[in-house]
């Protein structure tokens, strides 16, 4: 897209492709830090969990419960809830497709999470397609067989 825009212009070329490997750089190091802060807290939240359950000497059924339901709860939110997300919004998509009433297709929209679908369309983007290979791979091999007949 930059080579499109500076055909003409090589300085502004380079000053565009500086400006996107800076841009590039930013976004690694803020994807660092994300990751850093994540496991910082799941970490910590582990910690407390551990600290509660020790410090209980009365109730240990009672803490241990809780220890339980926590990382039932963590795992619920950092798991299952993503899945059920990316499968709603796949679901919403192609209802809001298909769909013809106006309001439905508002419902529908607001319900769509954005950057789940940036998400996937980024995947669809970069994923070869499979039936494509699988038809290249179909032909190359028909081409074979026909000419070992010959």
């Amino acid at each position: 897209m930059i080579d499109y825009l500076t055909l003409r212009n090589p300085a502004l070329r380079e000053e565009q492709l500086k400006k996107r490997n800076r841009l590039r750089r930013i976004a690694k190091i803020k994807k660092i830090i994300a990751y850093i802060l994540i496991l910082c807290i799941v970490g910590a939240s582990h910690y407390i969990v551990l600290v509660i359950f020790a410090n209980s000497e009365d109730n240990e059924g009672e803490a241990e419960n809780w220890a339980i339901n926590y990382l039932i709860s963590l795992a619920q939110d950092m798991g299952v809830s993503q899945i059920i997300k990316v499968l709603l919004t796949i679901v919403c998509l192609r209802l809001r497709a298909s769909a013809r009433n106006p309001t439905f297709k508002k419902i529908l929209a607001l319900m769509i999470d954005p950057v789940t679908v940036r998400a996937l369309a980024m995947t669809a983007m970069t994923m070869p397609s499979r039936r494509r290979d699988a038809g290249t791979r179909t032909e190359i091999k028909r081409k074979k067989v026909s000419l070992l007949r010959i």
